[in-house]
């Protein structure tokens, strides 16, 4: 059978985390999140076909095609790297500081995202801090 348009049949994600728990690098961390996405159809699955209604069954039968069904988006990575450092500065009341830097799209790939439907955004960058309480 034909596939249902923009429906990715494969695809996933896997994060990679290590944080150094003792000497001089304690309190930083390595991530890497790569995500996979397989090729997919971005047409409908009559697209191309040409129908005509057939009296003798009552259905409408396709009386020609052009194979446009079989178009398909290809399928791509995308990679996300990045470190963090949790400040070892003492707060009161039991607050924690944190500081990342992210490299989104890091190898900066221009394939179309199934999951907005856009294309992938340029590699970026993204510096966050952040204030807990535990």
């Amino acid at each position: 059978g034909r596939s249902v348009q923009n429906v990715v049949p494969e695809n996933g994600s896997l994060l990679g985390k290590y944080t150094f728990t003792s000497g001089p690098l304690k309190g930083l961390n390595l991530h890497a999140l790569v995500t996979y996405v397989a090729s997919f159809p971005d047409q409908s699955p009559n697209s191309g076909d040409s129908t005509a209604f057939s009296p003798a069954t009552g259905k409408f039968v396709v009386t020609a095609h052009t194979d446009q069904w079989k178009l398909k988006i290809p399928g791509f990575t995308i990679w996300t790297l990045g470190f963090g450092y949790d400040l070892p500065f003492h707060m009161p009341y039991g607050f924690t500081q944190s500081i990342s830097f992210n490299v989104n799209n890091a190898f900066n790939r221009t394939d179309f995202l199934k999951t907005s439907g856009n294309w992938a955004d340029q590699e970026n960058f993204v510096v966050t801090y952040t204030l807990s309480h535990f």
